[in-house]
């Protein structure tokens, strides 16, 4: 049983969704604004993030590249990704469950609207700098720094999103629900990443020259447009309970802080499991997550013996497009096997199904797929042509749809199953609403409950697990985000020693043919980590359904 250390809170509302009756729309509207975050990521890299992240894994990379970084500073670089990780969503879950402006979604707009501005800013990172100065070497050096500060908005505040928008899935849905809720965030995920991998791979100045001159700019606006968008969807239709205790300023401030560590500290078996497994498997996908389309487009330049002359102007779209190629194969495989997974995999509630052993649970299935993703990854060092390096990157495919759909599932169902071990949740008497504005009658709205009692207006005052929803789900984050840190200063070690300066390709137009391939080194590295997450996988399933 798990109790945390807590004052007992007071409750306004009840979860709802304002919509038809059917659940896929239910459904739909709950987990579309995580379709926004991989079209915003395109431009760089990121974990969690479909249309936003798949923006940041196409194009953050070359185009930092192209403006100078060497590959060892660039590597550093993508120290946003896990330093906001690991400050930005424990925060943000933490106090967002203590909130009571509306939870979670005055951080998820709040979060997309700097995000939108930040890819503005580094799509016309030289225009805005240009204002300033006029010298070259001025220009060039504060642009790279423009650009670098941007990417870290733009991953403080996605994180922001990002989170918010995961922990509104689990107090939004019932325990039953959880399995369906979060495999339809892999699916908008999915189809977030999709596009932002075609948008990455089509030439869009062709036909949207007038957002932009460059491929990065249509992209950032684009990128910036969807994700507002998709978040709006979500914050209009999905009803939120409201905290209405009333806070003691500083020891509230305090609390918050203690409570993080306290409950870090006080972690279930089972979450933290899940946490460890979690660590060591983000040591492989994030290097795959911030190099594989430059992995890629480097061998598509080496292979194609290509001089200075037959790079075009804009070496960045030139060689992102090569490697979008391959991300829009693994991001379709990855689409189709979110829509496969929950038809494949039963529920890790029940232990055997009628198909057993051939039909896994959750957390067979999700080991199964870290051993797949680490074989991919191990291969990499050896793999010489796009053919192969394509294929390999879509291999990769299944096992992205299970990790952003699996360790969450599993986290939200331990999360309620806490929650019923203590204290059930119900809602607040009708008498007491949030606003007129979030009224509407029953036919248009569903309300999801998580207690048995759906219809009896119960009060209840609650400090259960289930109510920490947004910490335990940040606190997760920590265990995404910290491996970064480790595969990030192996990675610039191997820079150093493998490419030193600037990239050839990006900045001087000349193709290095011959010796090891810095980042098929760092993804092999990535895989042994990765293996070893799934050996200690496979040895929690020994355990994991035996009753506490």
């Amino acid at each position: 049983m798990y109790t945390a250390s807590l004052p007992e809170r007071r409750w306004v509302g009840h979860p709802a969704i304002r919509a038809g009756s059917a659940e896929w729309m239910q459904m739909a509207l709950l987990t579309v604004g995580l379709a926004g975050l991989p079209v915003s990521l395109t431009s760089h890299s990121q974990t969690d993030f479909p249309l936003s992240g798949s923006i940041e894994m196409t194009y953050g990379t070359p185009y930092l590249l192209s403006l100078g970084l060497s590959k060892s500073l660039m590597s550093l670089v993508w120290l946003a990704g896990p330093m906001s990780g690991l400050v930005t969503q424990p925060l943000v879950g933490i106090i967002s469950d203590r909130s009571r402006l509306r939870r979670r979604r005055p951080f998820i707009i709040a979060g997309a609207v700097i995000t939108s501005v930040a890819l503005i800013v580094l799509g016309w990172t030289r225009e805005l700098v240009g204002v300033f100065t006029s010298n070259e070497e001025r220009l060039a050096r504060w642009t790279a720094v423009c650009a670098v500060l941007s990417i870290y908005a733009i991953d403080f505040a996605i994180n922001a999103v990002q989170g918010a928008s995961r922990a509104i899935i689990v107090d939004t849905l019932p325990q039953q629900k959880q399995h369906l809720g979060n495999a339809w965030a892999g699916k908008m995920m999915g189809f977030g990443q999709i596009i932002g991998c075609f948008m990455g791979y089509v030439k869009l100045t062709s036909f949207l020259s007038f957002l932009g001159n460059t491929q990065l700019k249509i992209i950032c606006v684009l990128g910036a447009l969807s994700l507002l968008s998709s978040v709006s969807i979500t914050c209009y239709y999905v009803q939120e309970r409201v905290l209405i205790e009333k806070s003691t300023s500083l020891d509230s401030s305090l609390q918050v802080f203690s409570s993080l560590w306290y409950t870090l500290r006080n972690l279930p078996p089972r979450i933290k499991a899940i946490c460890h497994i979690t660590f060591a498997s983000w040591i492989g996908w994030f290097p795959f997550l911030s190099y594989s389309s430059t992995w890629v487009g480097e061998i598509y330049v080496r292979s194609q013996n290509f001089s200075k002359a037959h790079l075009d102007d804009d070496k960045v779209a030139q060689i992102a497009r090569s490697g979008s190629s391959a991300l829009l194969i693994y991001s379709c495989v990855s689409f189709a096997s979110s829509l496969l997974l929950p038809y494949v995999i039963v529920p890790t509630t029940q232990k055997f199904s009628r198909l057993a052993p051939y039909q896994p649970n959750l957390l067979t299935g999700w080991i199964i797929s870290i051993f797949i993703f680490s074989a991919a990854m191990l291969t990499a060092p050896w793999v010489k042509s796009v053919y192969l390096s394509t294929l390999l990157v879509s291999i990769c495919g299944p096992s992205w749809a299970m990790t952003i759909f699996a360790p969450f599932a599993l986290l939200s169902l331990e999360i309620h199953r806490l929650g019923q071990d203590n204290i059930p949740l119900s809602r607040i008497p009708q008498e007491e609403p949030l606003d007129n504005s979030e009224d509407s009658d029953d036919t248009d709205t569903l309300y999801l409950r998580h207690s048995l009692d759906d219809h009896r207006p119960v009060s209840k005052f609650s400090t259960s697990a289930s109510d920490l929803s947004g910490s335990f789900l940040g606190i997760f984050n920590i265990f995404v985000v910290s491996p970064q840190f480790v595969i990030t200063f192996i990675s610039s070690i191997v820079f150093a020693i493998l490419e030193p300066g600037q990239s050839a390709e990006l900045t001087e137009g000349t193709i290095e043919e011959n010796g090891l391939n810095a980042i098929a080194v760092i993804l092999g590295i990535g895989g042994c980590a990765s293996f070893g997450a799934g050996v200690f996988g496979w040895n929690v399933r020994k355990w994991w359904f035996i009753e506490e």
